[in-house]
C-alpha cells in the first residue's frame, strides 16, 4: 500500500488550521487577521483600557490580595502557525488552566511578538510571549513573560525545527508540546487591559510576569525569518488612570521583619543601636 506523501500532510495541517481557527474559542480573537501594524491597530480611539501599556511606579500598588498565580497545565497536542503578524501555538484541545478568582481560564494559545509590546519600568525587552486564557463564558486571560538575551528558551528550544518550517510554510503540527512553567509565587503585574491584535477586545485580565527569562539572540532571529517582519509589537496605549497591581509574596513579610528589627534596636543601648543598624543595612 502506498504511503501518503509530503503533500498530503500539508493539506491536512492546513484543514485543521482552520478547523482551529473557527472552532477554537481560546484562539479565535487572538489569532485575528490584520495586514500590517496600521493606524486603526495602533491606536483604538473609542477604547479607554487598551494594551499594551507601561507599567511605571506611578500607577503601582503593591496587592497581596490578587494571590498568586494558579496554573495547572498539562502537555497536549499543537499545531504551530503563523499569520501576517504573529507565530503562535496553538492546543487543538487546550493544555490546562490558569485560576483567577476561582474561575479556569484554559490555555489554549501561546504567541510571541518581538520586541515585547509591554514596557516595564520604562524598558523594552527584546521579546514578550502571551499565553492566552479563555474561560468558559468568553473571558480572557493573558500571562505575559518578558526575556532578555542569554541562554536559549526551553519553551522555544523545543519548538525551534517547526519555527524553521514556517519560513516556507504557514501551519505545521508539532506534536505534543508541554506549555511555559510558571513557578508558583512568582511576582507579577495585574491590569485590565485589552487583546493587543484586532479586535483589540477589552476586559481582558494581565498578568504580567516581573521577572525576564532569557532567550538566545540566535532564537529571535529565527522568530523573525520566519515571520518575515521584524516588529509585531503594537505601540504603547495610554494607561487613562488604570490601577496597576503588584503581587509580591515577600513583600508583607519583610516589611514585618523591618518593624520586628527597629522595635529590637530601640531597646538596646545607643552602641548597640548603631551596631545593628550598620549590620542590617
Amino acid at each position: 500500500m502506498r504511503k501518503p506523501g509530503p503533500p498530503f500532510f500539508l493539506f491536512l495541517c492546513a484543514c485543521l488550521a482552520l478547523f482551529i481557527s473557527q472552532t477554537s474559542p481560546s484562539a479565535s480573537e487572538a489569532i485575528h487577521e490584520v495586514k500590517d501594524l496600521n493606524e486603526n491597530w495602533a491606536e483604538r480611539k473609542d477604547g479607554k483600557e487598551q494594551s499594551p501599556i507601561d507599567v511605571n511606579s506611578d500607577n503601582i500598588q503593591v496587592n497581596q490580595s490578587i494571590g498568586s498565580l494558579i496554573t495547572s497545565y498539562d502537555i497536549s497536542h499543537a499545531i504551530m502557525q503563523k499569520n501576517s503578524h504573529v507565530i503562535m501555538v496553538n492546543w487543538t484541545e487546550g493544555a490546562g488552566s490558569l485560576l483567577i478568582d476561582g474561575k479556569a481560564y484554559v490555555l489554549g494559545q501561546c504567541q510571541w511578538h518581538l520586541p515585547s509590546e509591554h514596557k516595564l519600568l520604562g524598558e523594552r525587552y527584546p521579546l514578550e510571549l502571551h499565553m492566552v486564557h479563555r474561560s468558559s463564558d468568553g473571558d480572557i486571560a493573558v500571562i505575559s513573560i518578558m526575556y532578555q538575551f542569554g541562554p536559549p528558551d526551553p519553551f522555544l528550544f523545543k519548538l525551534m525545527k517547526f519555527v524553521a518550517i514556517l519560513v516556507t510554510n504557514d501551519v505545521v503540527p508539532a506534536g505534543l508540546v508541554p506549555p511555559p512553567v510558571i513557578e508558583i509565587g512568582a511576582p507579577y503585574y495585574r491590569y485590565m487591559g485589552s487583546l493587543t491584535t484586532p479586535p483589540c477586545t477589552e476586559g481582558v485580565i494581565w498578568s504580567l510576569i516581573q521577572e525576564a527569562r532569557f532567550v538566545s539572540k540566535g532564537q529571535v532571529r529565527k522568530l523573525r525569518s520566519a515571520l518575515h517582519r521584524e516588529n509585531n509589537a503594537r505601540p504603547i496605549q495610554p494607561i487613562n488612570g488604570r490601577a496597576i497591581f503588584l503581587y509580591k509574596p515577600w513583600a508583607q513579610e519583610e516589611h514585618m521583619k523591618y518593624l520586628d528589627r527597629e522595635n529590637l534596636c530601640r531597646k538596646s543601648s545607643f552602641l548597640k543601636w548603631l551596631l545593628c543598624h550598620s549590620n542590617h543595612k
